[in-house]
Formats: C-alpha cells, sequence, structure tokens
C-alpha cells in the first residue's frame, strides 16, 4: 500500500500502514476517564423509564448538544394511553439538550400524548400503525444534503412483516416528515441500526449492521441513502474460516464506525457468552480501516472500555463528539448482563440502565509507547525507565508542509525526531531535534538551526526516539 502525508492530516498509529521499521515500541490502547458526575442521564419519567443513547449531535452554528435516545416506559403497567390509543408495548424515540454535555434537560415537544399529556420530550417518528413505535433511531447531519428542509435524517427499524428501514427527514432534527420513498431498499432490517457515514473515496455512503446474518459485521453501500448494496460480512470474531454460531463465545454485538483523520475509527460491542445461549456481558474494543472494508483490532487484550461490576452490560457509544482538547464518548450500561440475571426482576432491570460519560485527550486513542512498560504504566515507578531509547522510522512520503507537529506525552522521559531522505540517511542539520519533555497535545518540533521549511517538496522520512514517552499523532503544517 502506497504513503503518503497530506498538509494537516493527522497520522494515527491505529495500525503500522505508515511505519517502515520500529524498535523498542508498543502499541498501546488508552482507555477514557469516567466522569465524575456519572451517570449523566437516567431515566426519571414514566414514559422514559428505561433509556438506551443512540446520537448526540451538535447543533450547527450553536453550542448546544441534542441527545437522541430510545425512551422505554416502566413496565407492568400497560397499556399505555398514547395518542388516545391503546398501546401494550412501546420504544419511544425521544431527545434531551445540554451546553456542556453533562448537565442535560428534557424538552417539551408536545409532540405525542403519553397518559393524556403532551407535556414530554418525546419526537412523533410518524409510525402510528403499529405499537412498536421506533427502535433503532439513529440520526445523521448529511453533509450532502442541498435541501435545508431534509439536512437532519433519521433512520428508523420499522416494525411490520416482514421490518422494514425507513427515513425520516427534518429542517432542525426536532419536527420530523416520513422520506416520500420509504421503506429503503435494504437486504434486510433484522435486529439492526443504521447510521450512514459519507466516504469520500468511494463516492458511497456506508453502513454497519447486522443484516440478518447474525452477531458479526456486514458493510452496505449506496450511492443515494435508498439504495443499498447486499451486505457483506467485513468484521468476524474468533477463526474467520469458521461459520457463525448462535453460542459462539466472542460474538459482535454492534459496531460504531467513525471518519478519523482519513481512516475510520470503529467501536466493535463485543459479547462474551458467559451462562446460557443469549445471556453473558459486554465491553467495547477498538478497531480501524484504511479503507471501511479491512478491519484490524487494535489490541484484544486491552478493551477501549472494559467491563466491570457496575457496567456488565456496555452498549456502543451512541456518540463520539469533540469538546473542546477532549473527546466524549457516551454509551448505555447497566450492572446485569445481556438478558439480565437469574431471578431478576423486570422493574429492577429497567430501572438499572443509565447513560454513561467518558473522556479522553484529543486523538489520544492508541499510542506508540517507548521504554520499559511498567515505567510508562505506573507514574509511581520512576526507576523502571528503559536504558535505551525506542525508535520508529516512517515509510518515505514528500514532505508537505513547513512545521512539523506532535501529540505526546513524554512528561516522564522525552522524545526528538530526525530527518532522514528516502535512503534512510540522515539529512545534514536535521540528526536531531530540540527534545521535548512535558505532555503535549501540540508540541512543534523545532531544530537547533535548521528550519524544516528548507525540506519541503522533498522525499522524506522520520525517525523519532522515545525514552519513556508515547507518541499519539504526527502532523505537517
Amino acid at each position: 500500500m502506497s504513503f503518503s502525508v497530506e498538509k494537516g492530516v493527522r497520522q494515527v498509529f491505529l495500525d503500522d500502514a505508515g511505519v517502515q521499521e520500529s524498535s523498542g515500541l508498543r502499541r498501546v490502547v488508552h482507555q477514557p476517564l469516567k466522569h465524575p458526575e456519572n451517570p449523566v442521564f437516567r431515566g426519571e419519567r414514566e414514559h422514559d423509564h428505561r433509556v438506551m443513547v443512540s446520537d448526540v449531535l451538535r447543533v450547527p452554528g450553536t453550542d448546544l448538544l441534542r441527545m437522541y435516545y430510545s425512551a422505554i416506559p416502566a413496565p407492568g403497567k400497560e397499556p399505555w394511553d398514547v395518542d388516545g390509543r391503546a398501546v401494550d408495548s412501546a420504544i419511544f424515540f425521544a431527545c434531551a439538550e445540554s451546553r456542556d454535555g453533562v448537565h442535560w434537560e428534557r424538552p417539551n415537544l408536545g409532540q405525542i400524548s403519553f397518559q393524556g399529556s403532551r407535556d414530554n420530550n418525546l419526537i412523533d417518528t410518524c409510525d402510528a400503525e403499529t405499537d412498536y413505535f421506533c427502535r433503532g433511531g439513529r440520526v445523521i447531519i448529511d453533509p450532502r444534503e442541498t435541501d435545508p428542509a431534509k439536512r437532519y435524517k433519521c433512520f428508523l427499524w420499522a416494525h411490520r412483516d416482514p421490518d422494514v428501514i425507513h427515513m425520516l427527514v427534518s429542517p432542525d432534527g426536532l419536527r420530523w416528515s416520513p422520506f416520500e420513498g420509504n421503506p429503503l431498499e435494504t437486504a434486510s432490517a433484522f435486529d439492526t441500526d443504521m447510521k450512514p457515514i459519507w466516504d469520500e473515496a468511494s463516492g458511497r455512503y456506508l453502513s454497519y449492521g447486522r443484516f440478518d446474518l447474525g452477531r458479526l459485521t456486514a458493510l452496505s453501500t449506496s450511492p443515494d441513502l435508498v439504495h443499498w448494496s447486499e451486505p457483506k460480512i467485513v468484521i468476524k470474531l474468533g477463526d474467520p474460516a469458521q461459520p457463525y454460531q448462535y453460542d459462539d463465545p466472542i460474538q459482535i454485538y454492534h459496531t460504531e464506525v467513525y471518519p478519523f483523520h482519513g481512516m475510520y475509527l470503529g467501536f466493535l460491542n463485543t459479547f462474551y457468552h458467559e451462562w446460557k445461549v443469549n445471556c453473558g456481558t459486554l465491553d467495547i474494543q477498538l478497531v480501524s480501516s484504511r479503507d471501511g472494508v479491512e478491519w484490524h483490532l487494535a489490541d484484544p487484550a486491552q478493551p477501549f472500555i472494559p467491563r466491570h461490576p457496575g457496567a456488565q452490560h456496555i452498549r456502543s457509544p451512541g456518540a463520539m463528539i469533540e469538546q473542546g482538547d477532549e473527546v466524549y464518548f457516551y454509551y448505555s450500561a447497566s450492572p446485569y448482563g445481556h438478558a439480565g440475571a437469574p431471578g431478576l426482576a423486570m422493574e429492577e432491570s429497567y430501572s438499572s440502565w443509565r447513560i454513561d460519560l467518558v473522556t479522553l485527550k484529543k486523538d489520544r486513542f492508541v499510542s506508540l509507547a517507548g521504554g520499559e512498560a511498567e515505567g510508562l504504566v505506573d507514574r509511581h515507578r520512576r526507576d523502571h525507565r528503559a536504558e535505551k531509547e525506542a525508535h520508529l522510522v516512517t515509510k518515505p512520503f514528500v514532505l508537505p508542509g513547513r512545521e512539523l507537529h506532535v501529540n505526546t506525552d513524554s512528561s516522564r522521559g522525552h522524545l526528538h525526531a530526525s530527518i532522514l531522505d528516502e535512503t534512510g540517511n540522515p539529512v545534514p542539520g536535521f540528526e536531531k531535534s530540540d527534545v521535548i519533555s512535558d505532555d503535549y497535545l501540540d508540541a512543534k518540533v523545532r531544530w537547533p538551526d535548521k528550519e524544516l521549511s528548507e525540506l519541503t517538496g522533498r522525499k522524506v522520512q522520520l525517525r523519532f526516539s522515545l525514552m519513556c514517552a508515547h507518541l499519539f499523532v504526527y502532523w505537517v503544517d
């Protein structure tokens, strides 16, 4: 695979595509930090006793965040009065709003009457012909839409016989209308979400889901959001040569995908069978892809969001959104495993669900770490530093700009860089940069007597040297 560096595009180490050689380095998956105010959202009202996050979007041109979530009424009180109809079972679509991403308020939308009142935040999904009001609702702001009345799009698993996918359109993300071409032409709508993302390279939308193929991930593509290709399996855990079995010990419950610096970043909701079929626990693993088809697991031994006693059932993040110098992740969690626990009352299961927030410094999903492992991981054991520097040499590329930047935590050691020509020989004057010994999201690499702009347009290689340091990202401006 050819390798190039475009001006301003961050080069990440989710895989080795840009690495020619390395020594003394290991890839580290960095787990985000739990927010001290967790849970940031819980079911508080009769109509949303159980809550499951779908998406969090920033309203264009504002600092307002809007969360979309599935709202399930409290059990044991059916039937419900919904717009004057008796409904035995309902999964509603609802929203909440926040300025800081931590404290959320439910807007009074007045769209659906629940138990005789319209004082609620329920969204009318235009699907009143069945009692199953909404499931799998996902919202995008379509970057290619030219009609302002349709810039928001919502994709619903519409409960029919057989199930289908419906699309709704909206000018503001609150007032929705059905797409005139419903249902969408998809291979299947069985037990899956649809959240399309635009792929510039192929000129198509990509959507990842289960698509009636079991607990593994399939890709379907579309030029127009309406006509979708037959799904193709792209991620399967375990032996790829063996067929999927419903009782496989490790499976994929859901895969959430986001564009990320010219790549794709995926959050793999991994399901572990731990007792009878369909009962188990879940965590979230990190995967990546250069083309949306070939995927790589960052490290199966290092989950991105691990299980713990208070969260045995973790659902994929419904959102990855930047807030200042951090990335916020929202996900649903319960202390009980999938399918609950023996003897667990439904009321207790429903009330246990909440939406949690974890945070990570910008671009710090994975690092290449140089130095002895204990010295890197344990901040209290500074005596365990490596005696030799670790090294990374990139593949040759044409230098597209005038400045080299790095995102690094070298606060317990140091990092410096060298410029090599395309044959691997040091470029005179660029043998060793000034040393960086601190924690920086954006540090400019400088040389004592030279300016990198002298090499702009030349084919070069970068050589990074690390001592007890993490290198997360580099880029050229």
